[in-house]
């Protein structure tokens, strides 16, 4: 999940570059109508980050519990 997020963040990175050279030279209701959609995969991509975050710590959670579940049952059983 961490590599993936940091591809996720390079590829974030290169879009905005690619966006920002666009629009140095692109003007008119077609550069409007991209910046906006811009803004809308800027948002989504943050959301999808912030959710894989938090999927990464409830899985960690998971399998610390798991695990002391079953450390705790071996030694119930000599």
């Amino acid at each position: 999940m961490a590599n993936f997020n940091s591809q996720a963040e390079q590829i974030a990175t290169a879009v905005d570059q690619c966006v920002a050279e666009l629009h140095g030279t692109w003007q008119g209701q077609g550069a409007e109508a991209e910046r906006e959609y811009h803004q809308e995969w800027v948002t989504a991509d943050q959301q999808m980050r912030e959710r894989l975050s938090a999927l990464r710590k409830n899985t960690e959670l998971a399998h610390r519990n798991y695990t002391a579940v079953a450390q705790h049952n071996t030694a119930m059983w000599p």
